[in-house]
């Protein structure tokens, strides 16, 4: 539990900002990057003692500038204060990056870091807003990613249903390794040249067993693909550093089984 013990609400921790013109700063933040007016409290002269500005469960608060600066206003500096340097910045989780890139670009957003994606997945972007703070939006969120081995190799599995290249590769270490009774230890890049486009018919993954071994996950599913094919596998998942390093594949049979109970298959080898 952290200290003072956290509460249970939507999100708690609100960045804090302020603005020489907080008026327009809240209009030109509600028009360039989509955060909706939740409260805004205004002086009689015109500035804005209090306002809160929501994006999504998350929320910024805000207020001018004074003349005669309140304590805690006493304690910041505007960016062109100080050489438009930044101590601290917000970082907003986005569904889509290049359609808030876009967005926020058309307000007339000055971008500091053009639009990129990730090596860890995700794409994103930064910008400074209309007095110069510094933004980042972007599609990686830290919320969704799996922490346990077998959460990251679940994920693994849903990717191909999902047919989310971007969250496989988040998943996949560098320095990758894959072995199948017809496959010696690929990397990464001939796995996923190899083994992505199956990602086309599989439907999806039945879990019969994931069992955590250490930093391994022994697997066995019931894979689902297109034209109601289905077939059983079993797998060793490695994972290290949140990413999985090493995928052994042992090959299974297909279902229903082309021999009857009890029987075999001739020739088999």
């Amino acid at each position: 539990m952290a200290v003072g013990s956290e509460k249970n609400t939507k999100a708690t921790f609100i960045p804090v900002l302020r603005y020489r013109d907080a008026p327009a700063a809240i209009e030109w933040l509600c028009h360039a990057f989509g955060f909706e007016k939740h409260l805004v409290v205004p002086n009689d002269d015109g500035t804005v003692a209090h306002a809160q500005l929501s994006f999504g469960n998350g929320m910024i608060m805000l207020g001018s500038v004074m003349k005669n600066e309140t304590e805690f206003g006493r304690l910041m500096r505007q960016p062109d204060e100080v050489g438009d340097a930044q101590t601290q910045s917000a970082y907003v989780v986005v569904a889509d990056a290049d359609a808030a890139y876009t967005h926020a670009k058309a307000g007339g957003a000055k971008i500091a870091m053009e639009i990129w994606t990730e090596d860890y997945g995700g794409r994103g972007f930064s910008c400074f807003d209309v007095e110069g703070h510094l933004w980042s939006f972007g599609s990686y969120d830290p919320w969704s990613q799996p922490k346990d081995t077998v959460s990251i190799a679940k994920a693994a599995y849903g990717a191909y249903v999902s047919k989310d290249r971007a969250a496989l590769e988040a998943l996949i270490a560098d320095d990758f390794h894959f072995t199948s009774p017809l496959d010696n230890r690929i990397d990464r890049a001939t796995y996923f040249a190899r083994c992505w486009p199956n990602s086309k018919t599989t439907e999806g993954f039945e879990f019969i067993h994931l069992v955590p071994d250490g930093e391994r996950v022994f697997v066995t599913y019931e894979a689902r693909g297109a034209g109601g094919h289905r077939f059983q596998n079993t797998e060793i998942v490695t994972v290290r550093g949140l990413q999985i390093v090493e995928v052994e594949v042992y090959f299974g049979w297909n279902l229903p089984h082309k021999a009857a109970v009890g029987g075999l298959v001739a020739n088999a080898n």
